[in-house]
């Protein structure tokens, strides 16, 4: 096979997964589903940053971010250049692209928050040194990967866990003060989240994905 029949077949696979995740975006708002109007808005932004960048293309979890973007900018160009700007900084850059280099770092940037935050959190990290330290004092370990919850976490921007409202007040911090407010955001989700972060593995792990409906909904206090 060519450089340019495996481009081509890349293409194909972005361009269908496009399709397939614009039409459940934001349902509950009902303007990127196939009837709505920004639909189409949707699909040329999310192809044309695919062609942009192929290094990364398409992956799940940026159809909300650039999804978010048109929520707020005109379609077209403006849309374009933030979403660019926006996947191209270096924390979503690194999990979008899997530099994992860049990603340890951001890991160690957690942990060392994490140990200062929440001294007695639950050892949700287990494999790690800090994992078990953390474990000494919180329980024992379950099993769950940082990876596992916390790579869809930042390739998405916060987007699929948190929704509009909060997702938007995190990225306005983010803008202006740069990759360690995400760092941040995540801890403060994961504090606002404590109460529930003791069960399996897969309860855990259930709650880190779909929990952002309790710090919406102010439940951290």
């Amino acid at each position: 096979m060519t450089e340019e029949e495996r481009h081509s077949r890349c293409e194909g696979r972005w361009f269908a997964d496009i399709e397939h995740d614009a039409a459940t975006t934001f349902p509950s708002l009902s303007v990127f589903q196939p009837t709505g109007p920004l639909y189409q808005p949707l699909l040329d932004l999310l192809k044309a940053y695919a062609m942009y960048n192929p290094d990364i293309g398409y992956v799940h979890g940026t159809h909300l971010v650039a999804a978010l973007l048109l929520l707020n900018l005109p379609p077209g160009a403006p849309t374009f250049v933030a979403l660019a700007n926006l996947l191209n900084r270096a924390v979503p850059a690194a999990f979008l692209g899997g530099d994992e280099a860049a990603k340890r770092r951001v890991y160690s940037m957690l942990h060392g928050m994490l140990a200062y935050k929440l001294p007695a959190y639950p050892a949700i990290f287990s494999g790690s040194k800090a994992a078990r330290k953390v474990g000494e004092r919180g329980g024992g370990g379950i099993g769950l990967q940082l990876h596992e919850w916390l790579d869809p976490l930042l390739s998405g921007l916060f987007c699929a866990e948190l929704g509009v409202e909060i997702t938007s007040r995190v990225w306005d911090v983010y803008v202006f003060e740069g990759d360690r407010a995400l760092v941040r955001a995540v801890v403060g989700v994961l504090t606002c989240l404590e109460g529930r972060l003791y069960g399996s593995k897969e309860e855990v792990l259930e709650v880190l994905r779909v929990g952002g409906g309790d710090v919406e909904g102010g439940e951290c206090g």
